[in-house]
């Protein structure tokens, strides 16, 4: 007959406990899922992000310096705040998952300085006596932020400017697209690259044709 003994038999489960325990953590750990990026956002932070970007692209429009020089300070601000990645991906569309690495490096380099040339287009000249913030919209809650606001005019109705912002994969706030009166910059251009690559075989050569001559003008 054999006799159990209790003692033997705990410090066996106590540690297979433990074990089962550091198991889980190290399986969180690889995972990801104590990464800083699953720290929630808050829609005050992304209306404080967008004031702040905000009233920084309106005092460089307010500037009287020649436009190379406004260009020059709309891009440095604007590739501090926004994700210059995940906005070629969107607007590459379906041929995001066939460019080559150092085809992406050159994209987004030519779509940085398109899209610098396409806003201050569009908005120089603005004298503006302030950006008011009009409330947010959470697309996903803590990672996906529609920012509405105005751009108020010294004379005449305000522009309607509205900012998506959304928490990147560092955990950090990032603009992915800027709406001025309804039209969406990089909605708006998805469609005409798409169509550009289409038109040329699928060759995404010929898009960087096309922006090269969009930023020459």
């Amino acid at each position: 007959m054999m006799i159990s003994n209790k003692n033997s038999v705990e410090p066996t489960r106590s540690r297979r406990s433990f074990i089962a325990t550091l198991l889980i953590v190290f399986t969180i750990l690889a995972t990801g899922m104590l990464s800083p990026t699953l720290t929630l956002a808050s829609p005050s932070q992304a209306e404080a992000m967008v004031k702040k970007f905000g009233n920084q692209v309106i005092k460089i429009l307010a500037s009287n310096g020649p436009v190379t020089q406004q260009e020059k300070k709309f891009k440095s601000a604007f590739l501090r705040n926004a994700d210059i990645n995940t906005i070629g991906r969107f607007t590459l569309g379906k041929y995001a998952r066939t460019i080559k690495s150092s085809e992406r490096r050159e994209f987004n380099r030519l779509l940085g300085r398109f899209i610098v040339k396409v806003f201050i287009g569009r908005m120089r000249g603005t004298k503006s006596t302030g950006l008011k913030v009009l409330g947010t919209t959470e697309r996903k809650k803590g990672r996906d932020f529609l920012v509405k606001s105005l751009v108020n005019l010294p004379d005449g109705a305000p522009i309607r400017v509205n900012w998506r912002i959304f928490k990147n994969k560092s955990g950090r706030l990032k603009l992915f697209d800027i709406s001025i009166e309804g039209l969406w910059l990089a909605q708006e251009q998805r469609s005409i690259f798409v169509n550009v690559i289409s038109r040329n075989g699928g060759e995404i050569s010929a898009l960087f044709t096309h922006l090269k001559q969009q930023i020459a003008k």
